[in-house]
């Protein structure tokens, strides 16, 4: 790839991040989860996860917000993907795993419609089967949005169906 230029940027061998963030953005972005196809036909989720966590090793020299936005869209292709198959995988159990301790970590950020969103991933990975775990994360991350910014009355209906299809009481009130 020496010698190539992509956007006026020059590669060499100091650019491997850089290089491996390029690499993952066209076979994530031009994964067609449905199809399991993507941009490189030699690659597959195995490589690409093993791919992902050694960029996320590499924070120091990317910008994090897009290597983790990188690996969020990774990862929510994933679910999607097993969702298609209707079977849990080694690469779920990692995706959501991710998805939940990122989005634990900085809930203090998200607004209503970001937290649906996620929720949205774990709902579709459990289309077939809605654990308590996945459904305790979804309800916790819910609770949590609307304890600091509130939520708009989809997430509101969102919130207390979950907490109706797991048979726990829910700790927000109607009419809030």
């Amino acid at each position: 790839m020496e010698g190539h230029k992509l956007g006026g940027v020059q590669r060499s061998d100091w650019f491997i991040e850089f290089d491996l963030y390029e690499f993952l953005w066209f076979n994530i972005y031009h994964w067609d989860p449905d199809k399991s196809k993507f941009f490189d036909k030699e690659i597959g989720v195995q490589e690409m996860a093993a791919q992902t966590k050694r960029l996320l090793k590499s924070l120091d020299r990317l910008c994090p917000h897009q290597a983790y936005g990188l690996s969020i869209d990774f990862y929510a292709k994933v679910v999607r993907e097993a969702n298609k198959q209707q079977q849990e995988t080694e690469y779920l159990r990692e995706a959501l795993s991710f998805i939940e301790d990122f989005f634990l970590k900085h809930v203090a950020e998200l607004e209503g419609e970001q937290a649906e969103e996620i929720v949205g991933y774990i709902l579709e990975s459990n289309s077939y089967s809605l654990s308590n775990e996945r459904g305790k994360f979804a309800l916790d991350l819910l609770e949590r949005v609307e304890k600091r910014k509130g939520l708009g009355p989809d997430q509101l209906d969102l919130y207390f169906s979950i907490a109706a299809k797991l048979g726990v009481s829910p700790k927000i009130e109607r009419g809030m």
